[in-house]
């Protein structure tokens, strides 16, 4: 199985060598398309995901046709998020973690979501801040009409870009047809998020995933800057985020925010030899949910008691996470409390963990929808574990000590071993020693301020002033 980085190496070598970068039809680069996907498919990942049925994306879809016939309204700036976002809760109202309190802030904003999983709709239904519009019919509706009304039938850039996976990067079943189709549902998607903005008179649009293909090629067509909000590990070798070494003709057409917004410099400096650096985009801003977690912190955490560890899962390597807390409890028998926070998108695993743990007293696990936030678990702990998640960065920041164990995938993050704060640990008796000892790291205050910015919401609001 091969690694991110041996991923990013790969293609980039294969799109260099046979310039898949610089295929357009109409002026769109396909291969930026479907870039992630293919990188994806070659690090054989598939994540336990909770899908959305059927009858959750028609309901959600006739509630954005309802909301556009009673009529949006117009606003200065736009946030697009996810149901799944809705991590906050406070005094029985979800809030959502990138732009509920930017909106607050900062006047004559609105959020436009999209239902991302499944079992959120509770959730949704007590959202602190309701999203003037659900763009799940967006996404719907185009993928309806990609498939049976496609703009572009037939073009040699799908069949070269499908040879080229096929015979370069040996994915067989990657074929000129889904080129095509997800071609088609992004030209289409594209149309109806350029009616959605030009209807709301949108000056400025913030995002917070790096696929909204769709959405910044809406705004650059009607020339509305976008923001990019840093969403999770993002690195140089991420699918999604382009080399520097882009000849100006395969540049032309590629598709990038107008600023991308990151954590902080050690996220600014993990970009380095990216088009993103290279043009002069990327800003440092922290995360506001980061900003509140370490007041909880400071105010609340105490190191004496029982040690407190809280696991966050990915939906990856589940069996061999849960063999290694398995022996790491049989070979730790004193007091501790175990946390176990499922990812609010892939938390597929749930009746694994419970399976394997639910009889242990001194097991707590919680799903992706639980009202207790994971920010607020790695807070209140001693030290937070996981393989290769983001919420190794979060707590750096939050100023908890963090342990990456090293199962498939951790390799991705093993760029912040150096930093005080940070473990590395490869089997259950290594924890298991780790934890007798209490041998748990500080977390400098350089190093929380190196991995996030503070102040999150004052730096946002004064960006979209300027």
């Amino acid at each position: 199985m091969l690694t991110e980085a041996e991923v990013s190496y790969l293609v980039r070598d294969v799109e260099a060598r046979t310039g898949l970068l610089a295929l357009r039809v109409h002026g769109i680069s396909p291969w930026q398309l479907v870039r992630f996907e293919v990188s994806l498919a070659l690090q054989r990942l598939s994540p336990r995901r909770n899908t959305l049925g059927r009858t959750t994306i028609l309901g959600r879809s006739l509630k954005g046709a309802v909301q556009i016939v009673r009529g949006v309204g117009r606003s200065e700036y736009v946030c697009k998020t996810f149901d799944s976002a809705l991590r906050v809760f406070d005094n029985g109202k979800y809030s959502d973690i990138y732009f509920d309190d930017i909106l607050v802030r900062k006047l004559g904003g609105a959020k436009i979501s999209s239902s991302d999983v499944a079992g959120y709709d509770e959730i949704v239904a007590n959202a602190k801040l309701p999203p003037v519009f659900d763009d799940t019919s967006i996404i719907a509706l185009s993928a309806l009409m990609g498939r049976l009304v496609p703009y572009c039938r037939r073009h040699d850039a799908f069949e070269r870009i499908a040879e080229t996976v096929q015979n370069e990067l040996g994915l067989t079943c990657f074929n000129a047809a889904r080129v095509r189709r997800v071609f088609n549902v992004f030209w289409w998607r594209v149309h109806l998020y350029r009616m959605l903005l030009r209807k709301m008179g949108a000056q400025l649009v913030c995002i917070a995933d790096s696929g909204q293909f769709a959405l910044l090629r809406a705004a650059a067509e009607l020339s509305v800057p976008v923001i990019e909000i840093q969403h999770g590990v993002c690195t140089n070798i991420h699918p999604n985020v382009l080399p520097d070494d882009i000849s100006n003709e395969a540049r032309d057409g590629l598709i990038l925010p107008h600023r991308f917004a990151v954590y902080g410099e050690h996220s600014k400096n993990a970009l380095s030899g990216t088009l993103l650096e290279k043009e002069g985009r990327i800003l440092t801003v922290g995360a506001s949910y980061i900003d509140a977690a370490r007041d909880l912190r400071e105010k609340n955490w105490k190191s004496d008691g029982p040690i407190v560890l809280t696991v966050t899962a990915q939906g990856v390597a589940t069996e061999d996470l849960g063999s290694l807390l398995e022996e790491f409890l049989a070979r730790y028998r004193a007091d501790i409390v175990l946390n176990i926070k499922l990812h609010p998108a892939y938390d597929g695993d749930e009746a694994y963990f419970r399976a394997k743990f639910g009889g242990n007293q001194r097991v707590r696990i919680f799903t992706g929808k639980s009202e207790i936030g994971t920010h607020r678990l790695i807070a209140l702990s001693h030290m937070h574990l996981s393989i290769s998640s983001t919420c190794h960065y979060d707590a750096l920041g939050i100023g908890t000590p963090t342990c990456i164990l090293a199962l498939e995938t951790h390799e991705s993050v093993l760029d912040i071993q150096t930093h005080d704060g940070v473990v590395v640990v490869h089997t259950a008796d290594e924890l298991a020693r780790l934890v007798v000892r209490r041998s748990f790291p500080t977390v400098p205050t350089q190093v929380r301020d190196h991995f996030f910015q503070r102040d999150y919401v004052g730096n946002i609001a004064r960006m979209i002033s300027n």
